[in-house]
This record gives structure tokens, C-alpha cells and sequence, in this order.
């Protein structure tokens, strides 16, 4: 809407046909009569009476979503499904959860509404989902819902709740993660886990450093393979979004991790690792109830300031005053529940 928007000083936008303007509210019925003088003049016809058309509030409709500004004087506006359109996409996935059916004229018919759903949320897990949905729909296999499908459609539904949109997203913080994991000469496996949080500034705040040897491994390993470095790799991550909730809530979030497999899960949100996905779900939910905005990448060990507290090695970061956080491993790796 720039024509609009140049001709009458207006600030407004177009959702696809829905056309939102905001202003403030002593100005809103002076605001109406303008916007719709505008749209006589260009010939258009649009809705002037029913439902379609709302007085200006502090809650605003368009296409299914809710746009509320009553906060904006705050730095907050909250973006959201309507009651009606999340009912209904609740009362699909209760269907498809309890009968584990879906047949292809319902999953066509989802493949094209679920971009709806989600197009005001940010995360990742709207795309994966919508894939698995039409990779069901096209498939020859009948209408049985695979475990994977199920998951992913429960995970968006988690997903649905209200858009926070404020100043604080444009403060970036950056989180480094490591994991090691090596046999003692007895053969008992040990693993070390480090992570360090970087302020906007660009300086270190904070960091963990732990061990987990033996039996409190077999949580993160429990098939006892020879090497579980992808499981400790992707926990250290669990571990920091754990640790530093306060500090990423509601924020651009960088994470660099250092192990390419992690990376292309929480970028893909996909896994057929047991362990690798329960630490997925338990991190796309905590990542969810923060509201980060999160990036995922690798960084190599020499760059990695995570690499010497995941050794046990902290005297550096002492040394600069990093705050070093407690953690207590155990009852993250118990909120996993049972993994076979």
C-alpha cells in the first residue's frame, strides 16, 4: 500500500486483502473516513458492513491472525492465531494423534492451511512439519500415521502460541557449546561439557564446565555404543538454553556448536536418533516458551571458546572474570523421560 501510504500520510500495510492501519486512537475515526474516501476514489469495492470490517482496537484481525498493539507504547505487540483457527487445527492433530490416520485428501488440505497457521512464527519447526505432510500426502503407504509424522505435528501445534515482537529481539546474543567424550584405561567412558554465553557487547558472561562418567552416561548413551559425542554435543546445547533462560528470553539467539550433525538437526528439527531426538523435542520446546529468534552454525575447535571448559579447563576465563554457573546435569538428562 506505498500509493495509500504517500497519497494520505497513512501508516498502514496489506496482509494479502486484509488492509491494516495504525494509528493512534484519538485519530482513528478521522483515520476511517480517510482509508475509505481512499479506496472510493481508486473504484474499489470493499467490505463496509458485516463482519468483515472492525472498528480500530487494540486487538486487530487479518486473515486469521491477531495482531495486538495494546502494549506498543511498551516496545510489545503479540501476534497470534484467532480462537477459531486454533481450535480447529487442535481438534485435526487430536484426530490424527488418537486414530494415527491421515488420509491424503485431509493431509492436502492441512499442506495448504498450515502455511496460514504459521507464517507470523519464526521457528523451524512449521517447515519441517509441513513436509512431512506432504510427503505423506503424496505417498503410496495408505492413510497410517508414521510415529515421525505424529511427533512433528504435536511439536507444531506446541509451536502455536502468541508472536512476541519487541525492541529486545534486536539485542544478539551468542552461545558456544562443546562436549567431549573419551574411555579411561579401564574403559569407562567419560564425557566433559562446556558452553559460554557472550553478551550484544561481545564479552563473556558466563560459562559451565562438567563431567559425566560411567553410569550417569547411560542416559545420553544408552545402548553403549563406543563413541555417543553426537548426544553430548547436543546436550551441552540443552544444557545452556536450560542455564540461561533470563538471559535469552525473547531474543536473537546465535549458537555455535561444534559438530555438524547437531548443527543440521536443530536446523532441520529432524532426527531418527532416539536420544538425538528427545534432546530435540525438549530443546524445540524450551526454544518455543522463550521465544528466541535462534540461528544454528558450527564453529571449529580452535575458534571454539567452549573447547577448554568442556576439558575442565577454566583458568582462562577465571582469569577474565567470567562468572562461572552450577549445573545440575542429572535432572536435565531425567526431564528426557524414558529413551530406548
Amino acid at each position: 500500500m506505498v500509493p495509500g501510504h504517500l497519497c494520505t500520510d497513512v501508516l498502514w500495510t496489506n496482509y494479502f486483502d486484509d488492509f491494516v492501519c495504525c494509528y493512534p486512537k484519538s485519530e482513528s475515526k478521522h483515520l476511517s473516513m480517510t482509508v475509505h474516501a481512499f479506496f472510493h476514489i481508486l473504484a474499489w469495492t470493499f467490505a463496509e458492513a458485516g463482519s468483515k470490517p472492525i472498528d480500530f482496537d487494540g486487538v486487530c484481525k487479518a486473515l486469521g491472525v491477531t495482531i495486538d498493539v495494546s502494549l506498543m507504547h511498551k516496545g510489545r505487540v503479540f501476534v497470534d492465531n484467532t480462537e477459531s483457527r486454533k481450535k480447529e487445527l487442535g481438534d485435526f492433530i487430536d484426530h490424527v494423534v488418537k486414530t494415527k490416520k491421515l488420509n491424503s485428501a485431509d493431509a492436502l488440505k492441512w499442506r495448504g492451511r498450515m502455511p496460514f497457521t504459521s507464517g507470523q512464527l519464526f521457528g523451524r519447526v512449521a517447515k519441517t512439519c509441513l513436509a512431512k505432510v506432504t510427503h505423506h500426502a503424496y505417498r503410496s503407504g495408505g492413510a497410517d500415521a508414521s510415529e515421525s509424522l505424529i511427533s512433528s505435528l504435536v511439536l507444531f501445534f506446541l509451536a502455536q502460541k502468541p508472536r512476541l515482537v519487541s525492541l529486545s529481539l534486536s539485542r544478539t546474543w551468542t552461545v558456544f557449546t562443546d562436549a567431549s567424550y573419551e574411555h579411561d584405561e579401564a574403559g569407562v567412558p567419560t564425557a566433559g561439557f562446556g558452553g559460554v554465553l557472550v553478551s550484544p557487547s561481545g564479552k563473556p558472561t558466563s560459562f559451565f564446565s562438567f563431567e559425566l562418567s560411567g553410569k550417569d552416561l547411560e542416559k545420553l548413551n544408552p545402548t553403549a555404543k563406543k563413541t555417543a559425542i553426537f548426544q553430548c554435543e547436543f546436550f551441552a546445547v540443552l544444557v545452556a538454553l536450560n542455564l540461561w533462560q533470563q538471559q535469552l528470553t525473547n531474543r536473537q539467539v546465535v549458537f555455535y556448536v561444534d559438530n555438524d550433525a547437531v548443527r543440521d538437526v536443530l536446523i532441520s528439527c529432524s532426527t531418527s536418533n532416539p536420544v538425538g531426538h528427545a534432546l530435540l523435542i525438549k530443546t524445540l520446546e524450551l526454544e518455543g516458551a522463550l521465544a528466541l529468534s535462534s540461528w544454528f552454525t558450527r564453529v571449529p575447535s580452535k575458534s571454539n571458546i567452549a573447547d577448554d571448559p568442556s576439558r575442565g579447563e577454566c583458568e582462562k576465563l577465571i582469569a577474565a572474570e567470567v562468572q562461572r554457573d552450577s549445573v545440575d546435569p542429572m535432572s536435565m538428562l531425567l526431564q528426557l523421560g524414558p529413551v530406548s
